[in-house]
């Protein structure tokens, strides 16, 4: 039962994982388009309004450090995400392992166990059949 919540985690895992690539190749691919236009316009800006390269491109660079800082957030909480699922994992997966090494340690006490009465039923029955052989004999003579 351990064994299948742990596989059921890892899927949910790599589904999460899979989701979150596929989200982040739409947006890279959404950015890469505004910036695309952001380019185009900022050309007919300065073309048409006569402006400065270093205005603009001092506006430009902090846009690209909110979107790279949003990204950075978004990784950071994403590797975050797949760092405890991870650590959640292997502490399941530890006490599973701990706890079907426990059962092995119980049974092959109580067949031990079994074993050593088992032995002690055969020694006694032995001693009672001794016994009987002795007074047989006893009386025989």
């Amino acid at each position: 039962m351990m064994e299948q919540l742990a596989e059921r985690r890892m899927q949910r895992e790599e589904e999460a994982a899979g989701a979150v690539g596929q989200d982040d190749s739409e947006e890279s691919e959404e950015d890469e388009e505004d910036e695309e236009e952001e380019g185009s316009e900022e050309e007919e800006e300065d073309e048409e309004e006569g402006e400065s390269e270093d205005e603009e491109g001092s506006d430009d660079e902090d846009g690209d450090e909110i979107m790279t800082e949003e990204q950075k957030m978004e990784e950071g909480k994403r590797m975050f995400s797949i760092f405890a699922a991870r650590m959640f994992e292997q502490r399941v997966l530890q006490a599973y392992r701990e706890k079907v090494a426990q059962e092995r340690q119980m049974q092959l006490l109580r067949e031990l166990e079994d074993e050593e009465k088992g032995a002690k039923e055969k020694e006694a029955k032995k001693q009672t059949q001794n016994q009987g052989r002795k007074e047989r004999t006893g009386r025989g003579r």
